[in-house]
């Protein structure tokens, strides 16, 4: 379960920059992951939102749209600690 610190309202639009980090001094993290991501969603039409998790921690929701361009019923959410 994702009890993180979450990711500010302020720094919701820099986390999607190439190479951003919050915490630079922490090994491990090159700061693509969520520029890549971004992208992909940007490619294919769909829409991104971030929200705050209840109890902590961030939600990364994707809709993407079906070939008919309807979007679809089913989101799927993607839990992250930041």
């Amino acid at each position: 379960m994702d009890h993180g610190p979450g990711v500010p309202i302020t720094e919701r639009e820099q986390i999607f920059r190439r190479f951003w980090r919050r915490d630079r001094r922490r090994a491990g993290s090159a700061g693509l992951g969520l520029s890549i991501l971004s992208r992909i969603v940007e490619m294919h039409g769909a829409t991104m939102t971030v929200e705050d998790r209840s109890g902590g921690g961030t939600i990364f929701s994707i809709c993407f749209l079906d070939v008919i361009g309807v979007a679809t019923t089913s989101r799927r959410q993607f839990e992250t600690a930041l």
